[in-house]
C-alpha cells in the first residue's frame, strides 16, 4: 500500500484537478506542491460545498451586539475617567452585548455541531437569534422615542 502522496499523484495522473488555493490544474503533477502558487498539497476528503448560511444568519446579531458591547463600554469607561456619570442602562446595555458577544464566541468555537445541525434546526436557531435581539432592540428605540 502506497503512501497519501503516491495516492495523490497517481490520482493526479490521469485526472484533472484544481488547486485549492489558486486553481491551477494539476494533472500530472510529479511533486506534492502546486507549480502556480508553491503550495503543499496533500491527499483528504472534503465537503462538497458546506451551506453555512444559516450558520452566519445566527451567527450575525451576536457578534454585531458583542461588538457594540466594546464600543458602548470604551464609550463608558472614558466618560467615567471624566468625571460624567452615564445612566446605568448603558452599563446594563453593555453587559447584555458582552454576553452577547461570548455566545457568538461560543458558536465560533462549536461552528462545527452547528453545521451538523439539519437546515431546519439551524434556520430555527438562527430565527430564534435575530428575535432575541430584535425584539430588545425595537423595545429600546420605542422606549427612547417616548421619551422625546
Amino acid at each position: 500500500m502506497g503512501s497519501d502522496t503516491d495516492h495523490l499523484l497517481n490520482f493526479l495522473r490521469d485526472h484533472d484537478a484544481p488547486c485549492p488555493l489558486c486553481g491551477y490544474n494539476l494533472r500530472n503533477l510529479i511533486v506534492p506542491t502546486c507549480p502556480e502558487c508553491h503550495h503543499g498539497l496533500k491527499l483528504t476528503v472534503g465537503i462538497d460545498g458546506v451551506r453555512i448560511g444559516w450558520y452566519i444568519a445566527a451567527l450575525s446579531p451576536f457578534l454585531f451586539s458583542g461588538m457594540a458591547a466594546l464600543a458602548l463600554g470604551s464609550l463608558l469607561v472614558v466618560a467615567e475617567l471624566a468625571g460624567g456619570r452615564p445612566p446605568p442602562i448603558l452599563h446594563l446595555l453593555t453587559l447584555v452585548g458582552l454576553c452577547s458577544g461570548s455566545v457568538a464566541a461560543a458558536l465560533i468555537w462549536r461552528r462545527r455541531r452547528f453545521l451538523r445541525f439539519e437546515p431546519a434546526t439551524q434556520r430555527r436557531w438562527a430565527i430564534i437569534a435575530w428575535v432575541t435581539h430584535l425584539l430588545p432592540f425595537l423595545g429600546i428605540i420605542i422606549l427612547m422615542l417616548a421619551t422625546i
